[in-house]
């Protein structure tokens, strides 16, 4: 590797793995339900719920970049968070672990809050087939079936869920 690719990857910025069109998958279905509702909403819970939504989507892009860095694949990719986290694939995956917890009790505090835990019995199947896209040996990722994992999480998923 040159110098000048270290010194690319040493100024790689948050906000640059961060990614921030990636999380469009899950705000765009908070802003549609916001836009279409016909009757009166909370507020404070739809955007509560679609933050949820986003940190849950963060976590399983926290672990996908790690074990993606672990099995070799994105080493060489300049936006991945285990480099903000220089070269750490523990902190990245304890750094998704926790994104998760935070949009998992977020999302079920605001499911509480309404009175709508019925959302649950899709839902959770959808976040445990997210963090198996990442999980194991050879993850869903790895294999045919993360292409129909991240089209049945992202499509009816994420918009069905909102």
């Amino acid at each position: 590797m040159n110098v000048e690719r270290v010194e690319q990857f040493s100024s790689v910025r948050w906000w640059q793995a961060l990614n921030p069109a990636v999380y469009l998958v899950s705000i765009l279905p908070g802003v549609a339900v916001w836009l279409l509702a016909e009757k009166p909403l909370s507020h404070t819970a739809l955007w509560s719920a679609t933050l949820a939504v986003v940190l849950l989507q963060h976590g399983i892009n926290l672990l996908n970049d790690a074990k993606d860095w672990q099995l070799g694949a994105d080493t060489f990719k300049y936006d991945t968070w285990v480099r903000i986290h220089d070269g750490s694939v523990r902190t990245t995956f304890y750094h998704g672990l926790i994104s998760l917890t935070a949009g998992g009790a977020l999302g079920l505090l605001v499911l509480l809050l309404v009175e709508q835990l019925w959302i649950l019995v899709f839902a959770l199947p959808l976040a445990v087939l997210g963090v198996l896209y990442n999980a194991g040996q050879r993850p869903l990722s790895y294999t045919v079936a993360g292409e129909w994992a991240t089209a049945l999480c992202y499509g009816p998923g994420v918009f069905g869920g909102l």
